[in-house]
């Protein structure tokens, strides 16, 4: 375990900070530890394999929807560029124009 131990204090601060100021956090490296599937999550022992990365998603998607919705529940982000789709190919500097 002497591996994990630097990367466990830092998560514990980061976790503590996050309190401190009365942030929600999701604690990742414990949340990683604890899932009982080490080498599968990691593609290489850093960076996330598909399991990892859908662990990631499904425990940080309920803090984000939750920071983006506003007291009814809705949605209020909204587009600050145009849906790449609408953009004009030819000159794209007009579909920036408000």
């Amino acid at each position: 375990m002497r591996a994990n131990e630097q990367p466990n204090k830092y998560a514990a601060a980061c976790v503590a900070t996050a309190k401190s100021l009365d942030i929600s956090v999701v604690d990742m490296n414990a949340e990683f530890a604890n899932d009982g599937r080490k080498e599968e999550l990691f593609c290489d022992g850093l960076h996330f394999s598909v399991a990892g990365a859908e662990l990631f998603y499904t425990l940080i998607l309920p803090e984000i929807e939750q920071r983006v919705k506003d007291d009814r529940g809705e949605n209020v982000l909204s587009m600050n560029y145009p849906y790449w789709a609408d953009i004009n190919r030819v000159n794209p500097m007009d579909s920036l124009k408000v």
